[in-house]
């Protein structure tokens, strides 16, 4: 059975979070916990996948554009990182890793649109990728930001915290 934690416990053991953002994140649907409260008494239990998602959203927290689009953006970012790990592994692409990307790259400009490329540590992403990613457009956006978010290295630090 797999272990599950509270949003007390889950602070403990990672300064620098509150409890109130880890209860503000579920309760805008971006994460789910394994258990949701049955009544006064009775906290919610989160999964160490719950506390890895918790960890991407608040890495994310100033990264992103200022938008109204900001929860759509970090559940796409999710879903992407979900689904990456998902597809690795049913495909055995480098089985070392057991279907973990090592790093996500986020590209995003002030016009609201983001590229999100989930990548190994081995790939790069090819310069003209930077030109392309976006529609063309007459006016082009007046800023282009990109992140690289290391997932594999967050996910090995909370397994040593969590596991």
């Amino acid at each position: 059975m797999e272990n599950l934690y509270s949003a007390s416990e889950i602070v403990k053991k990672l300064p620098g979070i509150s409890t109130r953002q880890i209860l503000d994140l579920a309760e805008k649907g971006l994460i789910r916990p394994a258990r949701e409260s049955t009544g006064p008494g009775s906290p919610r239990l989160y999964t160490f996948e719950n506390i890895f998602e918790i960890c991407i959203c608040l890495s994310l927290r100033g990264k992103l554009p200022p938008s109204g689009k900001t929860i759509k953006i970090i559940a796409n970012i999710l879903a992407e990182v979900k689904r990456s790990q998902e597809m690795w592994s049913a495909d055995g692409i480098n089985p070392s890793h057991a279907g973990n990307i090592d790093f996500l790259y986020i590209a995003y400009n002030d016009d609201g649109e983001i590229s999100i490329i989930p990548m190994m540590e081995s790939q790069t992403v090819p310069l003209k990728h930077l030109f392309t990613t976006f529609s063309a457009k007459k006016y082009k956006p007046q800023q282009y930001c990109t992140y690289l978010l290391e997932v594999a290295s967050l996910r090995e630090f909370l397994e040593d915290m969590f596991k």
